[in-house]
Formats: C-alpha cells, structure tokens, sequence
C-alpha cells in the first residue's frame, strides 16, 4: 500500500442502522423446532440463457500509467477547485462558487460500460441506501438496478437518485469514466482509479465540501449502509459488475398485510413465487449473476410489527414463523440455485423461529460473520487448516453463539473506543472512493462484501490455472471453507463445541493474504 495513508475521519464511520437485520445482534430466545412450512405447487424451471464465456480477461495493460495518470488527475483536480476558489463553507450562501450548489443525479442518466467489467464476476446486492455509488461513483460498472413492485409480485427497473454539490458530481463521474493513455499503443483506454491512489484529492474535497458527506434528504452520512458495501466490493474487486436491488422497497409484508392479517401463509408463499420467478428470470438469469451479496435478513419480528400495525387479535411466534417461512422460494434462488454462489451477513444469535431463513441450510449460501486478532497478526495459514484451534482458543470469546455462522474472516483491527490494528487490517473506504481507513466497525453487514471478493478472486485463480473452468458453487465454498478441521479426543470442550462434524475450517484470513483482484492484479504493487 506504500507507505502514505490517506486515513480519512474515524469519527465519521458509517452507522449499522436498524431497517435491515444482519450487523450482528439479534434477540436471543429458547430454541424451537420450525413450524410447518406452507405449501403450493413450484413453478417450471425456466428456461437456461446461454452463459458467459469463462475466458479471463487479462490484466489491465501498463498499471504505472494508470497510476500515474489517477495521481495527476488528483493533484491537478486539487489544483482546479484552488484556483476555482471552490470553498462550500463560505457564509453568505450566496459568495460560494455556483458548484457548491446541489445537483440531482439519476441512475437514469448514466449507463453501464461493459469494457470496465468482466461478465464473470457480476455481483447482485441486495442492500439499502446504496444511490451514491450506485448513480454515480460506480455508475458504469452497474448492469441495471431494480426494485420490488407489490403489484405485480415482480422485479421492475429502478432509478437510484441523490442530491449533491456539482463540486462532487463533476469528480465523481469523471473517476466513474476514468481513462489513461496506453504507452506501447497510444490508445485511450478505460482504468479504475483506485482509492488508494487518490487521497489527497479526497482530503481536499471533504475540507471544502463538507456538507457532501451526508445526504441531506435523509439527514444520514453519506457512507451509510449498501454505500459502504458496493464501495468495498467496487474497489476490491475493480472488474465485478453490479446488479441493485434497494431492499427499502422490498416490503413484502407490508405490501401484503391484508393477508398477514389472515394468518394466510400459503396465499403469501403463492404470491412469493412469483418474486422468486421474477428475481430468477429478470434478474440473476438475465445478467449473469454469479455472487450475491445480501447484508440483512428478515425475521418473524418484521412480520409481528406488520401486524401490530394493521390487524387487530394477537400473533403467536409460530404463526409469524410459519408466514417468514413463505420468503423460502426467493431465498432458494438467492442461494441454491446452481450457478450462484450466495454471501450472506450472519446472525450469532439466530433461533429456528424467529430466524427461520438465516437457520435453514441452502447447499450455495455462506453466512459470514466477523472475529479481529485485534493488534496481533493472525497465525492462521491461507485455507484455515492450521493453528485454528490455538485461534479459537485465544479469542473465544469472538466465537459465542456461533452455531449458524459457516465462516469467520479477520478483520484484524480493533473496534472502538481502542482504533489499534495489525500490519494487514480489513479496510473502510469513505463515501467518494477517495480514501481509506481500517475498519474499526465489528458488524457481519460489513464482513460479508470480505467474503464476496474474496470468492472473486478465488474464481480468477480457478480461470487462471483452466480458463475452460465450469463455474463451481461448491467447489468455491469447499475452497473458502475446507473440511479437514476435525475436533481430537484430547481437545478442550470449547474446542470440540465450536468444530463442526463435517469438519468446516471456519476461521479464514483472506485480507491477511491479499486474495483479492485488486491485489492479485497487481494495483498495490506498482513502482
């Protein structure tokens, strides 16, 4: 990473808010057995689109002169907004310079560049508050954006939008757009300008554009939830594109409280179906998915508050387990279908009723969740199959209620109030893609994107040694997690509660062993 560290504010570190569940805390409660499951007939398969072709891109060409052109656009960016007298702090709102004033910027108005991106490694997100990188920063790289229509039970096309200063609009798009000159041909080509490259351009902007940092119609920071995941993803991973969708508006309980308020599970699982068609077909089929990356989950809790808000009588548990579980149809396209392969934020305190959907077993999901090492390098080798007992042992209490988490990534940094890490800490980019800090927040929404690129880069290596590779699920997970951490007789009973009987090496240190494109292709190694 070189030596100088564009860190930006810790202070301003984006927020776990409460409408998704996935960060880590959940309520606790007996365990139950699941209720029945309703049912209905399952639709047709549909018909298989032709897949991508498995050849894998090479390289971007000549990375110094992408990096030499990233950090004179900083600095002659820095330069323009000094002569431009650009300073959004200055009172009277009137002497400010005519860029400081906000823009509306649509996801409408920009397009998917398909040269940026490599069809292999398409991401669908599920995430909320995701417009800035979705409009703007990572713009080219978004292969469409959707959003649930109750109407007609189907994924529609959706239009992210936000407010922001033409200050941040005009630098966004250009780095969105980012081109450099090819030394050997001449030739302007499309390059992702890395974050780690361009941190004084980001120091300058927040100090005169301060109000940017936050979103003034949700009065929230900018760097909120989904913001915070697709930034990680996009500069990690600087070939995956992306597929959107907002899960503010997927409110199926809300949208159909009439029959929550009926109790009528299998009038609901029927309606579902129908998403879980139209999310296959519309969406993952449609845009080659192959990963998808969900920080959240839903509960029987969303579905007692749906009914406390609009039905009169009382719910038991089981009759809001019993209507969670008629989610399972979108649940099983998400996460068992063949050629998908599913990252989801883990809950540590799941329990089969109130967390149905995150205790079912699907054969193509893992559900991440987070331990740090603190200040300490981790001793764990590449796969997880060596020194995970003495791992376990010394930090066990990062391991509690640890039953329905399939893996654990390091983050190798300290959590407030203490902001210490060791020499390969996870990292936390700000809002803009401009600068980067280690990641003092322990939340399982912020985990999950680590796994996702971390899958990324272990397909690349797949393509590599066999660029006719079969695209695999199972062999990415039996990879991610080997089987061969068995417990031994003369183990501690911590030891042998936390192994699993298949053997899951569940602690994994990817960061610690740079397995991620952007450093596999060489963008942190450059002269």
């Amino acid at each position: 990473m070189g030596k100088r560290r564009h860190y930006f504010n810790r202070g301003l570190l984006a927020i776990c808010l409460a409408s998704l569940v996935g960060c880590g805390s959940s309520e606790s409660g007996p365990v139950s057995p699941l209720p029945e499951e309703p049912v209905s007939e399952l639709p047709e398969e549909p018909v298989q689109p032709n897949p991508p072709t498995n050849k894998l891109p090479e390289p971007q060409q000549n990375l110094k002169a992408l990096k030499a052109t990233a950090e004179e656009y900083s600095k002659d960016t820095t330069a323009w907004m000094e002569q431009e007298g650009i300073d959004c702090t200055l009172e009277p709102v009137q002497s400010r310079h005519e860029l400081c004033e906000q823009v509306r910027i649509n996801f409408t108005d920009g397009q998917f560049d398909s040269e940026r991106v490599d069809d292999n490694q398409t991401i669908l997100v599920l995430d909320r508050e995701i417009a800035l990188q979705v409009a703007l920063r990572y713009r080219s790289r978004m292969k469409a954006a959707y959003a649930y229509d109750a109407e007609s039970n189907k994924f529609v096309a959706d239009n992210p939008n936000l407010l922001l200063s033409g200050v941040g609009a005009k630098i966004l798009s250009e780095l969105d757009k980012f081109t450099f000159t090819d030394v050997e041909s001449g030739e302007s080509l499309p390059g992702f300008a890395s974050a780690f490259w361009l941190g004084e351009l980001g120091n300058q902007y927040a100090q005169r554009v301060p109000q940017d940092e936050f979103n003034s119609e949700t009065n929230s920071h900018q760097n909120a939830h989904g913001n915070r995941v697709i930034g990680y993803m996009a500069e990690f991973a600087p070939r995956a594109g992306f597929v959107i969708i907002d899960i503010r508006k997927f409110r199926p309980f809300e949208a159909n409280h009439e029959l929550v308020c009926q109790k009528d599970s299998n009038a609901l699982l029927a309606k579902f179906q129908v998403a879980a068609d139209s999310l296959k077909q519309d969406v993952l089929q449609k845009h080659g998915v192959r990963f998808v990356n969900y920080s959240g989950s839903h509960t029987a809790d969303m579905i007692s508050d749906v009914f406390n808000k609009h039905c009169d009588g009382l719910l038991t548990i089981e009759e809001a387990s019993s209507m969670l579980l008629s989610l399972q149809p979108l649940y099983e396209v998400m996460f068992n279908s063949e050629d998908v392969l599913g990252l989801q934020s883990a809950l540590h305190e799941a329990d089969p009723l109130s967390h149905a959907l995150d205790v079912i077993e699907f054969d193509n999901r893992l559900r991440i969740a987070s331990f740090t090492t603190g200040v300490h390098d981790s001793q764990l080798d590449k796969t997880g199959e060596q020194f995970w007992r003495e791992t376990a042992s010394e930090y066990a209490d990062e391991f509690n209620m640890h039953e329905t988490v399939d893996m654990f990534i390091n983050t190798g940094a300290e959590t407030f109030p203490k902001l210490g890490s060791n020499s390969t800490p996870k990292m936390h980019f700000d809002a803009f893609g401009l600068r980067y800090a280690p990641d003092y927040e322990k939340h399982t929404s912020w985990i999950a994107p680590a796994a996702t690129v971390y899958a990324l880069y272990l397909q690349s290596l797949q393509l590599q040694a066999d660029e006719n590779w079969a695209f695999s699920p199972a062999q990415l997970k039996s990879i991610m997690v080997p089987k061969t951490c068995f417990s031994n007789e003369d183990d501690t009973d911590f030891i042998k509660g936390f192994a699993r009987q298949g053997g899951d090496c569940r602690l994994q240190d990817p960061v610690k062993f740079k397995a991620s494109e952007l450093q596999r292709i060489g963008y942190l190694n450059i002269e």
